[in-house]
């Protein structure tokens, strides 16, 4: 039920208001870059890399709505052990400079659903591995720069915690991308 819960709340801010958004801002696309663990974190897992698909709704000139699906993984900084996450993701954004290019600062809520893979090794061969699901936050900055009539790419700094049993998991992401308008 709390799971219901979370994602119907991170479904629910994602999208309160999208009958406002004008049809020809909503932006669409993608984005790549590094996840670097911090903390706790950091001992078992390596640096990392992640995908994004998502899409951005302006709700006015200065504030969009957006969601997002990921996918991440950490290296392995202990043999045998491995992370992953996948975020599904609504983002505030407040964009704080005027058009073309554009600064913002926002935050993320997410659920994640997180795994950890260790390999048993030759022995008793295989792997084994754990899903669990937390719920994420993440302040971010970023920028919106045109690069076409109908695109534009961007860059972001976020620092993600992961709400998980009695601890959280953190890492820093850098990430850019290229979102393409629809009109």
């Amino acid at each position: 039920m709390k799971r219901f819960f979370a994602i119907f709340a991170v479904l629910a801010i994602t999208f309160i208001s999208i009958n406002e958004a004008k049809a020809n801002n909503i932006s669409i696309g993608g984005d790549v870059g590094l996840a670097l663990p911090v903390g706790d974190f950091s001992d078992g897992a390596g640096m990392g890399f992640g995908i994004e698909g998502k899409a951005i709704f302006p709700m006015n000139p200065d504030i969009a709505i957006g969601a997002s699906l990921g996918y991440y993984s950490w290296g392995e900084k202990v043999d045998g052990f491995g992370f992953s996450n996948i975020p599904i993701t609504g983002t505030f954004m407040y964009f704080v400079s005027p058009s073309p290019t554009r600064f913002y600062v926002g935050a993320d809520l997410s659920i994640n659903m997180f795994t950890a893979t260790v390999d048993l090794g030759g022995f008793f061969g295989g792997s084994a591995s754990a899903t669990e699901t937390y719920v994420g936050f993440a302040p971010l900055v970023g920028i919106v720069a045109p690069i076409g009539d109908n695109m534009n790419i961007t860059g972001t700094l976020k620092y993600n915690l992961i709400f998980s049993s009695g601890s959280s998991t953190g890492f820093i992401s850098l990430r850019g991308g290229i979102m393409f308008l629809l009109k």
